[in-house]
């Protein structure tokens, strides 16, 4: 596959330009999308932005666009670029082919059909599903709903469904979605989509793998990330938690990403006392570096493991919550270092360094702004 692309004519400063005007162009579109979305809800965001044809077309290009960067790049860097190519082409695939909706279960009551919320119709099932009790789980001694069950047959196949454990028959994947215990109804989100998670998966997993080459000398912060997530997760499991957040996939997705935003906050803190300090720049530019590979690198990892953890929990590896968005914002602005041979820029200390502070305020934005002052699943004011 390197070598198929490695011929295509690859060179023009036009199309080079181009490339870096959607991709910048994109990171300024998912900046605007948030905030947006604050003002007037993530619905209309979802239909008028990330629903639209224009903005899939968009990540269109931005996946031909990698495909034709790879004869310019090192192997194992192509590699990378491939990885996001399937990513992107998993993504398309998500967007084009799958059916998510919810159905509603209550008993004594036979049903064999949903609704498609994304485009408000009513889909067919191939089999009937037929509620048989719904369970909801307690903390021992208290009165906290640590999970709730769903027992159903779908035709004479029995099946539970519950938080953080998809339930699949015949391609549809079934998670909680909601319920109502006095009258004993259960709601459940319903995904179909054949083709998209697996190669969506495919990438993720191409994307750790050379990560893993890449950053062999860096490993010890993986090592490190992974004990600190099961340290977090034994204090998550003796605290009462939402039934959602009951999940292994809580502390390894937190450590990661914790760690990485402390590793961008020395970087942020490297920049400012390179602007105080213009004779020990080189120095700590050298020094901005060796941290800004480990960085990224645990960033994208947890955010892939979020997007895992999300599809166990809800049935979707991605929601456009804001969130998510700026995580995917702080990911691309700190990728930009890497292409510093086209960014020419960047190869000079004191602008390296006052991107570096600048681009902090992206991680700010994303681990404070997004809790505190945005709308989403992770807000804390919802």
């Amino acid at each position: 596959m390197l070598s198929l692309f490695s011929r295509f004519p690859f060179g023009s400063k036009q199309l080079v330009r181009l490339v870096w005007l959607l991709y910048v162009g994109m990171i300024l579109l998912l900046v605007a999308s948030t905030f947006i979305a604050s003002a007037v809800g993530e619905h209309t965001v979802s239909a008028l932005i990330y629903g639209a044809w224009w903005f899939m077309l968009w990540w269109a290009a931005l996946a031909g666009a990698l495909l034709l960067a790879v004869r310019s790049c090192r192997r194992a860097v192509a590699h990378l670029h491939f990885s996001f190519f399937f990513m992107l082409l998993g993504a398309g695939l998500t967007a084009s082919t799958s059916r998510r909706g919810v159905v509603y279960l209550q008993p004594e009551l036979s049903v064999n059909r949903f609704l498609d919320t994304e485009h408000h119709r009513i889909m067919p099932l191939p089999f009937t599903l037929q509620l048989d009790s719904l369970q909801v789980v307690c903390d021992p001694g208290t009165t906290h709903h640590a999970d709730y069950i769903t027992h159903l047959h779908a035709d004479s196949i029995p099946l539970s469904v519950s938080m953080n454990r998809v339930t699949t028959i015949q391609g549809y994947r079934f998670t909680p979605y909601s319920y109502d215990e006095a009258s004993q109804i259960s709601w459940l989100s319903v995904n179909y989509d054949p083709w998209g998670i697996g190669v969506t998966y495919l990438g993720y997993i191409w994307f750790v793998v050379v990560l893993l080459f890449l950053l062999k000398r860096y490993v010890a912060f993986g090592l490190l990330a992974l004990i600190a997530g099961v340290g977090l997760q034994c204090y998550a499991e003796s605290t009462p938690l939402l039934p959602v957040l009951r999940s292994a996939w809580l502390g390894i997705h937190v450590s990661f990403i914790v760690l990485a935003y402390t590793l961008f906050a020395f970087l942020g803190v490297n920049g400012a006392m390179a602007l105080c300090m213009p004779l020990r720049r080189e120095a700590l530019l050298r020094q901005s570096l060796r941290l800004l590979r480990p960085a990224e690198g645990l960033l994208g990892i947890g955010i892939f493991m979020g997007a895992v953890w999300a599809n166990q929990s809800w049935g979707r590896y991605w929601a456009w919550d804001s969130k998510e968005v700026w995580a995917l914002i702080t990911f691309m602005l700190y990728a930009l270092p890497f292409h510093s041979r086209r960014l020419r820029w960047l190869q000079q200390p004191k602008y390296f360094h006052l991107f570096m502070l600048l681009a902090f305020l992206s991680v700010l934005i994303t681990y404070f702004g997004c809790n505190y002052f945005m709308t989403g699943l992770h807000s804390y004011v919802n």
